[in-house]
C-alpha cells in the first residue's frame, strides 16, 4: 500500500468513524435512574447508553461495537457481579477487540495465500457441534440461531472461519514450536515445588449442562447456592448434574485428577481442602463444580514423570510467543484503524 493510499484511507476512516459514532451513539441522561440497586447519587448522575458504532477498520473489513460486545457478553464478564461489570468492561472490550482484529488479519492472510478449508471438513465440524450442544437435533440448532437472529449460512461461515484460523495458526505457529531437552531439565530444576502430585484424591463432580430456558450460569449459580445453604453435595448432584455419575451423587471415587480431568478442573481441586467444593467453573458450553472428598499425601514426581507436563507447558509458552510475533508481522502490513469506546459516565 502506498503512502498516498494509506493517508487517503485514513481520512476516509476518520470521516466514516466520526459520522458513525454521531449517528449511532445515544446518550440517555436519565438511564441511571432506572439502574437496579443504584444509589441516590448514582440515580442522579447521567449515564451514556451505547447503541452501536464502528469499533475498528481492518483492511477492508469493519468490526462494529455490537460485534465486540456480543463477544464480551459471552465471556466471563456476563458472570461477574453487576457492581464489577462496569469496572471490567473497558479492559475486556479492548482485549476482545484485539483478538477480533487478529482473527480478521489471519483470515485476510489465509485468503491472500489461497488457504481454505474443504467443505467436508466444515460439515464434520458442524455435525460435531450439533451432536455435542443440541443432542444431534438440528431443529434445536435452528431455534437457537433464530433466537440470536443468525442464519444457518452465517453460522456455518463462522465455523469455517474458525477452522481456517486454527489451520493457519498450526501452519505458522505450532508447526514450528520446539523445546530442547535442556530447557525441560532447567525448568524442573528451577521449579521443584510444582511437581508434587497426589497419588489419590476422592472427588465428586457436578456437571451443569445447558437446558432449554435456563443458561449454564443460572443453573450452576443455583446449584452453588444450594450447596452454600447446607444441602449435601450428593443431593445437589442428583438434582443438577448431567453426567453418568449423577445417580451416585457425582462420586468419581479415588482418582488422579491430573490424569482424569482437564487441567482447569485438576487445578481447582489442587487448591481445595478436604470437604470443600469449588465455585462454578465455566468451561466451553458446560459448568463444573468439583468437591475434594479425601486426599492421599502427595509425592514428588521424578524428572521422567514430569517430563511430558513440563514439555507441554514450555511448548505453550513458546507457541504464544511465536503467535504474538506472527500477528505483529501481520499488523505491520495491514491497515488498522481503532476507535476508542465512547462510553462514559
Amino acid at each position: 500500500m502506498t503512502r498516498e493510499n494509506r493517508l487517503a484511507r485514513e481520512r476516509m476512516a476518520d470521516r466514516k468513524g466520526s459520522h458513525s459514532m454521531k449517528r449511532l451513539l445515544l446518550i440517555v441522561a436519565v438511564a441511571g435512574a432506572f439502574a437496579a440497586g443504584a444509589t441516590a447519587a448514582e440515580k442522579a448522575e447521567p449515564r451514556a447508553l451505547l447503541i452501536d458504532g464502528v469499533a475498528a477498520y481492518v483492511n477492508e473489513a469493519v468490526i462494529t461495537i455490537a460485534e465486540v460486545m456480543a463477544e464480551v457478553r459471552g465471556s466471563v464478564w456476563a458472570d461477574l457481579p453487576a457492581a464489577d461489570r462496569e469496572q471490567q468492561l473497558h479492559q475486556l472490550y479492548k482485549a476482545t477487540l484485539d483478538a477480533m482484529i487478529n482473527r480478521r488479519l489471519i483470515l485476510d492472510s489465509a485468503k491472500a495465500s489461497g488457504a481454505s478449508i474443504a467443505p467436508w471438513a466444515v460439515d464434520e465440524r458442524v455435525q460435531e457441534v450439533v451432536n455435542r450442544q443440541f443432542g444431534g437435533d438440528r431443529a434445536k440448532l435452528t431455534t437457537a440461531l433464530a433466537a440470536q437472529r443468525t442464519t444457518l449460512d452465517e453460522w456455518r461461515k463462522t465455523i469455517e472461519e474458525e477452522l481456517i484460523v486454527q489451520s493457519m495458526r498450526y501452519t505458522h505457529v505450532e508447526k514450528h514450536v520446539t523445546v530442547s531437552a535442556q530447557a525441560v531439565r532447567d525448568f524442573y530444576a528451577a521449579n521443584p515445588g510444582q511437581f508434587s502430585e497426589s497419588k489419590g484424591v476422592g472427588v465428586s463432580v457436578i456437571v451443569i449442562a445447558p437446558v432449554d430456558g435456563s443458561s449454564v450460569a443460572d443453573r450452576g449459580g443455583q446449584a452453588v447456592k444450594d450447596l452454600e445453604s447446607g444441602k449435601p453435595f450428593a443431593e445437589v448432584a442428583k438434582a443438577y448434574s448431567a453426567d453418568g455419575k449423577a445417580a451416585k451423587g457425582g462420586d468419581w471415587g479415588v482418582i488422579n485428577p491430573a490424569e482424569t480431568f482437564r487441567p482447569e478442573l485438576a487445578d481447582a481441586l489442587s487448591g481445595l481442602s478436604v470437604g470443600a467444593h469449588s465455585p462454578l467453573l465455566l468451561l466451553e458450553d458446560h459448568g463444573y463444580i468439583v468437591r475434594k472428598n479425601s486426599e492421599v499425601a502427595p509425592q514428588t514426581l521424578t524428572l521422567d514423570q514430569a517430563w511430558a507436563r513440563i514439555e507441554g507447558r514450555l511448548k505453550m509458552i513458546e507457541a504464544e510467543k511465536k503467535y504474538i510475533e506472527w500477528v505483529n508481522r501481520l499488523r505491520k502490513k495491514a491497515y488498522i484503524k481503532v476507535f476508542e469506546l465512547p462510553l462514559t459516565k
